[in-house]
């Protein structure tokens, strides 16, 4: 499974349970939060906590894969 073909389904499963523009603002809060050099950057660790700590409806397979990536 490659990089592209893993984000295409987060973002068909994110629109698929309406993942709202409030959640997405929720998530990206909390992306800023990790990176206040806002350098684009974060590390694995915290890309993981951020994802599954914002409870976002994809399995979590495909999201252990993104983040491996």
């Amino acid at each position: 499974m490659c990089f592209l073909f893993a984000r295409a389904v987060m973002q068909t499963e994110l629109q698929r349970f309406n993942y709202d523009k409030y959640c997405l603002q929720r998530l990206e809060y909390s992306f800023r939060d990790q990176d206040p050099c806002r350098s684009g950057l974060v590390d694995r660790q915290a890309l993981a906590s951020i994802l599954k700590g914002n409870r976002l409806p994809i399995d979590k397979q495909i999201i252990d894969f993104f983040v491996n990536k």
